[in-house]
């Protein structure tokens, strides 16, 4: 109980590192978000692929494909033109605080998915340390087939 001070110095020291870390993150991805918000109605202005091709389906699907393509280059072209622009409070610009974000991987932006397939006669096997018993092999056996 001696060093009480102590901890609890070093837990507020840890939590205000922590909140300095998440901040980039935070700032960049309200940026980026507002800048998606932007591309999204510029795009709404287009006129829908209704009203340019009314009676086919196949063009409007394709108009829909362009505009979607249109919408994600508008959205990166915002995003280079305002690398330069003072985030959190004037402190940062978004270059900077992009580099200083936390990285993500695959899995925490939903883009890996994994299945793994354990083969139970395997770990039957392994469990019962490779036993050369043949009963045993032969009644592992005769359930796997």
């Amino acid at each position: 109980m001696q060093l009480k001070g102590l901890v609890r110095f070093f837990t507020f020291a840890l939590i205000l590192i922590c909140l300095y870390q998440l901040s980039f993150t935070w700032f960049v991805r309200n940026h980026e978000k507002s800048m998606e918000a932007k591309a999204a109605a510029w795009v709404k202005k287009l006129p829908t692929a209704q009203s340019v091709y009314p009676n086919d389906k196949e063009q409007q699907f394709l108009y829909n494909d362009s505009v979607s393509d249109i919408q994600k280059a508008y959205y990166k072209r915002l995003l280079d033109s305002t690398k330069e622009t003072k985030l959190a409070f004037g402190l940062t610009t978004y270059a900077s605080a992009k580099e200083k974000e936390l990285m993500l991987g695959l899995d925490l932006q939903g883009g890996m998915s994994v299945t793994m397939e354990v083969g139970l006669d395997g770990l039957i096997k392994s469990l019962a340390n490779y036993t050369k018993d043949a009963s045993f092999n032969t009644a592992l056996n005769n359930a796997v087939a």
